[in-house]
């Protein structure tokens, strides 16, 4: 690792700005324009060490600050490995997304707050066993009739649009247009969007943006030259605020269940990632992102302590589409590995018109 070298990538990401701490240093926010509250000198720093990140202390910026992180992890990448990709696969030299330095897991673990397993002992005190099984039998709408077009028009409105994900780092490979149908979406601007069913899987799976876009390229990231490239899955392509996602990465597929299943929040589907992560879609119904910051700022902190991945409450936020197969993932190193046999996106709950009541009052007292 040559330090300088990243201290000299990352100061032309940011238009010049100095690095000159040892571990990186505090800089004005590539988001900044973004902010909703007065900016400070320390709000956003780079760290060098390890995988290189770019943290910032605002939430509007978020968007902004990914795609500085995938740029520097991707100019990292080139320098320190000549530009081929680690795995075999990507020998070309181009721009590929796996061609990137791996994210810093255990930082944005830190960045967590502590799960209170007290408080999730006494949440889940005295309940029984909860399986995907009691979710299918109690969902509002039976699961296992319904498919893509039925998901999607059961939760969002007519007319609006939801970016589909074959690669997570993509800019959105296919839309559901509510009401007309999927669309398979050209890589770049001025190529246009044809009809298309949706993808039934996907090396690493598939995934969806959670709050809907309009569809439109919007100029707003960073590349390695210092430019500015366009982007439709940005915070300035969502045209609403409906949805939070809950995803938990510490606690056990049982005592999760069990707190989805007691949280009284508007619940609209619960699904599993193809592994061992289940992920709920709970409609907050903001009227904008001020509101939607200002809901997530009072759920988070009892969310997390019990047990929600409190980085994943974002209103630019991927998670994971039932009904399509994933063949496999990726390591931290970035090199892929397929599964013997794929996992299954399985929808295990859906409700078209989600109640504050919770999930246990669907029956779950009388087993």
């Amino acid at each position: 690792m040559d330090i300088e070298a990243r201290r000299r990538i990352a100061s032309e990401l940011l238009g010049g700005e100095a690095l000159t701490e040892a571990w990186g240093g505090f800089c004005r926010c590539p988001g900044a324009a973004r902010h909703s509250a007065k900016n400070g000198k320390k709000d956003f720093r780079v760290l060098l060490e390890g995988a290189p990140t770019g943290y910032c202390l605002h939430s509007s910026c978020a968007a902004e600050v990914e795609e500085f992180n995938l740029a520097l992890r991707r100019a990292v990448w080139r320098e320190e490995h000549g530009g081929v990709a680690g795995d075999g696969t990507h020998g070309t030299g181009r721009d590929d997304d796996r061609n990137v330095a791996a994210a810093p897991r255990s930082e944005a673990m830190k960045r967590r707050r502590a799960v209170d397993l007290a408080a999730v002992a006494r949440v889940t005190q005295g309940m029984p066993h909860i399986d995907r099984e009691w979710l299918r039998r109690r969902s509002p709408m039976d699961v296992r009739a319904v498919g893509f077009a039925e998901f999607f028009e059961a939760i969002y409105q007519h007319g609006e649009r939801v970016l589909v994900f074959t690669r997570f780092t993509s800019q959105g490979d296919f839309l559901w247009w509510v009401g007309r149908g999927g669309f398979r979406l050209g890589p770049r601007e001025g190529v246009r969007a044809v009809p298309s069913e949706l993808p039934g899987g996907a090396k690493c799976g598939v995934w969806f943006l959670a709050n809907p876009v309009d569809g439109k390229w919007h100029e707003a990231k960073y590349l390695e030259d210092g430019g500015r490239r366009k982007s439709r899955r940005s915070e300035s392509a969502l045209t609403g605020f409906p949805y939070m996602v809950l995803e938990s990465d510490e606690l056990g597929e049982d005592d999760w269940l069990k707190v989805l299943v007691r949280l009284k929040l508007p619940i609209a589907a619960i699904y599993t990632s193809g592994s061992k992560s289940i992920h709920a879609l709970v409609r907050v119904g903001a009227e904008s992102k001020a509101e939607w910051d200002h809901m997530r700022n009072e759920l988070q902190p009892l969310l997390t302590a019990l047990g929600a991945d409190g980085a994943a409450m974002s209103a630019v936020r991927l998670t994971r589409l039932p009904f399509t197969l994933r063949r496999g993932s990726e390591k931290r190193d970035g090199s892929y590995v397929a599964w013997q046999t794929p996992g299954r996106q399985e929808l295990l709950w859906l409700d078209a018109q989600p109640e504050t009541r919770g999930l246990v009052s669907y029956g779950i007292m009388r087993d």
